[in-house]
């Protein structure tokens, strides 16, 4: 409700005719209230975040022959990162091949002791063949050559996605285990941005909604991006975590990077005006509307607010003439004059 008339405004708010006799009538500018679109807008500061990252380490212990790449590094997948020494592997896969021929000799050679030969084989019974098999070590062999190959392929570090390499730290001739990891990969084509959101706003915001982000900065361009999780948990601080993607990295953001965020919510038709046409008087958001040649007094309550404009859920309606500029000393019922 409105609070227009005299008997609403405080005492020390109403100007006596005599005082109005003496002041010459100040020059204000008035907006007629009327019902818009209106969009709200949160606002927060986030970090930038690698879609995806990796800590590459070796798999298994050596010493490092090789380290392929270097901080900042643009790698494909796939791409050589680092390589272990091989010499004992070699040797002992050379060993493990040699094992395995002699025994498929000897997988012959049992056979041939049953009344089997070559040339005969797919006649051998199963049990038969098994039998084989396993007298003649041959499938021992086997697992132990695929054991070593597999150790031969963890000797070299790919990269399991393309990317950027960071901190890389291990150097070649050094043991594998001297250093907490090789390099970090971080996919930067599409990064993500991690932002706080108070718990009464984040009913506002849902999957897929647009966000403005600014990298911190001079002269840096908005880019966009899309809220793709709301964390459905308030911290300690009554905040809420929120994650919005970019999906095509063009200016080269990085992994710890910081830049506002801006989300807008359209909120239908309202009553809205200038922020500057609302004041707080004694802890009461007031405005002075223009009637019959006058500023009257009046009490409103806020609903929504952006950068610029508020709305208004009680106090005013459409049509009315608030005062917008030249009302910062004003009382109630002080004559004014509209500035055209």
């Amino acid at each position: 409700m409105a609070f227009a008339c005299t008997n609403d405004a405080p005492a020390y708010a109403i100007a006596t005719s005599e005082e109005s006799l003496n002041v010459q009538t100040p020059e204000v500018r008035s907006s007629e209230v009327a019902s818009a679109s209106f969009a709200i807008e949160v606002f927060s500061n986030g970090t930038i975040e690698a879609y995806r990252s990796a800590v590459l380490k070796f798999h298994q212990y050596g010493l490092i022959r090789h380290i392929a790449v270097a901080t900042g590094e643009r790698v494909a997948q796939g791409a050589l990162i680092g390589q272990l020494e091989t010499q004992v592997l070699d040797i002992e896969l050379q060993q493990q091949q040699a094992l395995i021929a002699k025994a498929e000799l000897e997988y012959q050679d049992l056979l041939l002791k049953m009344g089997y030969s070559v040339s005969t084989q797919d006649s051998i019974s199963s049990e038969v063949h098994e039998m084989a098999l396993i007298r003649s070590g041959l499938i021992e062999h086997r697992h132990k050559l695929a054991e070593l190959q597999e150790k031969y392929r963890q000797s070299e570090l790919r990269a399991p996605f393309a990317g950027v390499m960071g901190s890389v730290e291990a150097q070649a001739h050094n043991l594998s285990t001297a250093f907490d990891h090789v390099g970090i990969l971080m996919d930067l084509n599409r990064v993500w941005v991690n932002f706080k959101v108070l718990e009464e706003e984040i009913g506002l915001i849902r999957k897929g909604d647009p966000v403005e982000v600014t990298p911190f900065g001079p002269n840096q361009p908005i880019l966009y991006a899309r809220v793709e999780q709301i964390n459905p948990l308030v911290d300690e601080n009554g905040l809420v975590d929120v994650r919005a993607l970019i999906k095509n990295n063009q200016v080269n953001l990085i992994d710890g990077m910081h830049a506002q965020d801006r989300i807008q919510k359209n909120v239908g038709a309202q009553l809205a005006l200038p922020k500057d046409a609302v004041r707080n008087r004694n802890g009461k958001d007031v405005v002075f509307r223009y009637a019959e040649g006058k500023a009257q007094w009046t009490y409103v309550e806020k609903a929504h607010e952006n950068q610029d404009s508020v709305t208004i859920r009680k106090g005013l309606k459409a049509g009315d003439q608030v005062i917008v500029q030249g009302h910062t000393n004003l009382a109630h019922h002080t004559p004014v004059r509209i500035d055209t």
